[in-house]
């Protein structure tokens, strides 16, 4: 997560994730991310994607990030991890800020299930073909 302009915005990377969420395997994408902005994709996620997708896309950080959101699906509240707080301070941020930005975010549309299907059947078959 950038801020540019004043205004709190996903980066490259994060829209891409977000975006492929439901599609494919997200773990090396979201390794390559710090631990806030995986908290950041984390919470983003929430607000669209299915509770299933993301607790096997996010599995690999359970101990440091789903038992922060409990559960996914209720109303978040940060109070309930210093580790989420401190996340928070570090990157100079607040929580109000954080809610507010990713409220005014415009998100790309997550794909359908049938959409979802077609790319990772594309992804298989160019994989077969290289």
């Amino acid at each position: 997560m950038r801020k540019n302009n004043d205004k709190y915005e996903l980066t490259d990377e994060q829209i891409e994730i977000y975006k492929n969420f439901n599609v494919h395997p997200q773990k090396d994408n979201l390794l390559s991310l710090n631990e806030f902005d995986r908290f950041v994709m984390l919470y983003t996620c929430t607000l669209k994607h299915d509770p299933d997708q993301i607790y096997s896309q996010f599995d690999y950080f359970k101990d440091e990030l789903i038992d922060d959101v409990k559960p996914l699906s209720s109303v978040f509240d940060p109070k309930t991890s210093e580790r989420i707080e401190k996340l928070f301070e570090e990157n100079n941020i607040t929580m109000t800020a954080f809610i507010d930005a990713c409220n005014d975010m415009n998100f790309p549309d997550i794909y359908t299930e049938s959409e979802a299907k077609k790319l990772r059947r594309d992804n298989n078959i160019n994989t077969i073909l290289d």
